[in-house]
């Protein structure tokens, strides 16, 4: 697991230097995550030859976003957490399997449009439930992220035990 870490952190570093600290609306977070979901899509949809890592890099800018939507409603709760100390409480509850990805995906559009409709039902009053749909999501993209990975890395990341 600490490869799909370092790749989540690493894009987050990115992120930040390229676009500084974020601080969308929830219609905003929505938005940047459909258009990273349809890069994933394009690149699944791709028979090139760099179609798996494009894939995988796809997969970690959509799982990094979420992440750092994570992080801003973290703050807004009062709880800051940062993106290691997410991915850190994630990996010690669930357990990533290796999978078709595009069940993965599936799963992560289902939850992006659940998160879309609490946004339309003006959610502000419904916060509990827009941060299990973010957790989720964390989730569903960490393990798109992890069925993408190379099979050297997933083989050195299934040797770590986890907790469910």
């Amino acid at each position: 697991m600490e490869t799909l870490k370092k790749l989540i952190i690493e894009e987050r570093v990115r992120q930040t230097e390229k676009w500084g600290k974020q601080q969308l609306s929830l219609t905003g977070w929505l938005l940047v995550l459909q258009e990273e979901m349809g890069e994933v899509a394009r690149a699944m949809l791709d028979d090139d030859p760099e179609a798996a890592r494009h894939q995988r890099e796809e997969a970690v800018q959509v799982t990094a976003v979420v992440v750092q939507m994570c992080e801003w409603l973290s703050e807004l709760h009062g709880w800051p957490c940062s993106a290691e100390e997410l991915l850190d409480r994630t990996f010690l509850k669930y357990e990533f399997n290796l999978g078709d990805p595009a069940t993965s995906y599936i799963q992560l559009t289902q939850l992006v449009g659940a998160f879309a409709e609490l946004i339309l039902s003006r959610a502000n009053a419904h916060n509990d439930e827009i941060s299990k749909i973010a957790r989720k999501l964390t989730i569903f993209g960490l393990e798109l992220t992890y069925r993408l990975l190379d099979v050297e890395e997933v083989s050195d990341s299934l040797t770590i035990p986890m907790a469910k």
